[in-house]
């Protein structure tokens, strides 16, 4: 898989997890303990399983922003890449605001911890 794939897949061969995938979950797990304030909670759920979580909403998210705006014609390719472009930009914008997210993926990520309960 190249680097800028979004794959839903959940296997546990890292090998078989694309690095964009790799990199968010290390991201989202090293990150936790200074953003998340129910992080006592999630670390009795598994911290890993929320990140997981987390990361395929995301996948989901940016998938149906790319189809929406999208003409029928478009490929599946450059969905896929529109999908990336702006799960890329969602990644920039949390870098350059330290850390902030909006509170749409604030609720995503919380949707994810009360899942996991």
């Amino acid at each position: 898989m190249s680097d800028n794939s979004l794959p839903t897949l959940s296997g546990s061969d890292p090998g078989l997890v694309s690095e964009t995938q790799r990199n968010f979950l290390s991201g989202c797990v090293m990150g936790a303990t200074n953003r998340m304030p129910d992080l006592v909670a999630v670390q009795e759920t598994g911290l890993l399983k929320v990140c997981g979580c987390s990361y395929l909403k995301l996948v989901e998210k940016v998938r149906l922003e790319a189809a929406a705006v999208a003409d029928p014609i478009t490929s599946s390719s450059d969905l896929e890449r529109d999908a990336y472009k702006r799960f890329k930009k969602l990644d920039e914008d949390f870098q350059a605001t330290e850390g902030s997210l909006s509170e749409e993926l604030v609720e995503l990520f919380a949707s994810c911890i009360r899942q996991s309960s």
